[in-house]
């Protein structure tokens, strides 16, 4: 397998330094198109008109030289995975999810996660990183880890239409990149997995908005609440991959 870095972090940057607005989002277009009527760079998911905070974060990620941290964890990847014959392009591309109308985080990261619109071609892999975020060498090489491998994951076995097919997924995902950063203690864990049970089946995306984002999420959105804590689904699914015999890796093997 072969995951070859391409660098856009600085291309953002460049765009932000355009101080008009709307010259700014002629640009933007034009990078992303290069005047076709095809999106040639993955950049859709980034907030072009954004404020003063996204240029923070910009400078933040480059000043961390977080392209660097995205090509080691890459080489990882690679290593981990020599019996797939795959070759990728890998952006990190940032989202801003903490102020403005452009994007919606929830809606946003279900989709990227499930659907993947974000991408150019079939050729690439999309990294996500967040505005709301403060950005941290184990954070990209977890973002980086755990969106490989959920690409590759979805060559494998396509994309997760029930709730329990999406936990599956982000399980194993998350497993790879080391494990997430939150957990839950174990009457919580087995309130939870008690309260995800009847839903598993759903195809029905509001129901599982809720069941993987929780009851704040899934209030602010005008759903039902299920009495769930915030990433409920995700922290259950990454229990369940922890406590699972199977490594991540051999999910991905063409017999599994």
């Amino acid at each position: 397998m072969q995951l070859i870095l391409q660098p856009l972090l600085k291309i953002q940057r460049d765009l932000y330094r355009i101080p008009n607005p709307m010259q700014r989002f002629r640009e933007y277009l034009q990078t992303l198109t290069n005047g076709t009527d095809e999106m040639v760079l993955p950049l859709s998911l980034m907030n072009p008109m954004g404020k003063r905070h996204v240029e923070t974060q910009l400078d933040q990620l480059l000043e961390l030289q977080a392209e660097k941290i995205a090509e080691q964890s890459l080489r990882d990847a690679e290593r981990r995975l020599p019996f797939l014959d795959a070759i990728f392009r890998v952006a990190l591309v940032l989202a801003d999810d903490a102020g403005g109308e452009w994007t919606h985080r929830a809606l946003t990261d279900a989709t990227h996660r499930f659907e993947d619109p974000g991408r150019a071609s079939d050729g690439w892999i999309v990294v996500l990183l967040w505005t709301s975020e403060i950005p941290t060498t184990e954070s990209i090489q977890g973002a980086v880890l755990s969106t490989v491998y959920r690409r590759l994951y979805q060559n494998r076995h396509g994309f997760p239409k029930t709730l329990h097919q999406m936990m599956r997924q982000e399980g194993y995902a998350t497993r790879f990149a080391g494990g997430g950063s939150r957990s839950l203690e174990r009457d919580e864990l087995t309130y939870t997995r008690a309260a995800l049970q009847p839903h598993l089946g759903t195809t029905h995306f509001p129901t599982q908005l809720a069941c993987l984002y929780g009851d704040q999420v899934a209030i602010s959105m005008g759903y039902p609440a299920l009495g769930l804590s915030a990433d409920a689904g995700y922290v259950a699914a990454n229990a369940a991959a922890q406590e699972s015999s199977l490594p991540p890796e051999t999910i991905l093997f063409p017999e599994s």
